[in-house]
């Protein structure tokens, strides 16, 4: 038999094709294409403020998030704090956190469920959304910044974000 360039061009493309199939079957079997359960996604090219004013699912959005259920690890479901395996590197992953804010959405099992805030404590302003006190270090999803507002409906308690961290094996129930 003899092999012309095209036959051995034709075998060359198909190898390489079959390679190729076999590189991302293994990487989807790896679980890398998977989207995660529980993430929060910082809004992108918007101020607290702005955020506000768009319909939750109209936000802009990050294309990566600061925050997955890889970096958690547990929720405690009562104080809505999380334990994070490295929170330093977290805040790494935050560009400076301004006193208005820096608006993020929690998503959990692919579905944006409500919209919360990084927010420090230098700040004197006051807001009623679900924030993050980037200067306290514990990692507690608060009811409003400087003091408790009463959120009705309180968003931190959605069913989805409960069923979510339950399939992961980090909720805590207290």
């Amino acid at each position: 038999m003899k092999l012309t360039h095209k036959k051995v061009m034709a075998f060359a493309i198909g190898f390489s094709a079959l390679l190729m199939a076999a590189v991302l079957i293994a990487i989807a079997l790896s679980g890398a294409w998977k989207p995660h359960s529980f993430a929060l996604y910082l809004v992108k090219d918007l101020d607290t403020a702005a955020a506000r004013a768009t319909a939750l699912d109209e936000l802009p959005l990050e294309a990566e998030p600061v925050l997955t259920d890889r970096d958690l690890n547990a929720y405690h479901w009562s104080s809505h704090t999380l334990a994070l395996a490295n929170g330093a590197a977290i805040l790494e992953r935050l560009p400076r956190t301004p006193t208005h804010g820096l608006p993020f959405v929690v998503v959990a099992d692919g579905k944006r469920i409500y919209l919360g805030a990084f927010w420090t404590s230098f700040s004197s302003q006051s807001v009623d959304l679900p924030v993050i006190d980037t200067l306290l270090g514990d990692w507690t999803i608060r009811p409003g910044y400087p003091w408790v507002h009463a959120l009705d409906p309180d968003p931190r308690g959605d069913a989805r974000i409960r069923r979510a961290l339950s399939n992961l094996g980090k909720l805590i129930d207290e």
